[in-house]
């Protein structure tokens, strides 16, 4: 139950990254989204009090479910592009 909040978060975030103007706002949101989550994860399951090395993975987790997300978006997005040019191209 404890991993849901950082699945979710990365899942948020990697819906969120793509609208973002330039690649490298892309990337330092990327990365500033992904340890603050992991830190929020951390700190609501009450990993950070056994341990900073829970930090780590849960951001590791974060930032593996936003990339997911991100690549699983830009994919649909250029097969939608994609299929709306074919429908443009057919003759009627």
């Amino acid at each position: 139950m404890n991993e849901i909040f950082p699945v979710v978060a990365g899942v948020v975030i990697g819906l969120v990254i793509p609208h973002l103007a330039t690649l490298r706002w892309r990337a330092w949101a990327f990365v500033v989204l992904s340890i603050g989550c992991g830190a929020a994860a951390s700190w609501i399951s009450g990993e950070l009090a056994v341990s900073l090395g829970y930090l780590a993975i849960d951001a590791a987790q974060v930032s593996i479910a936003a990339l997911l997300m991100w690549t699983l978006t830009a994919r649909w997005r250029r097969r939608a592009g994609s299929r709306q040019h074919r429908l443009k191209a057919m003759p009627r």
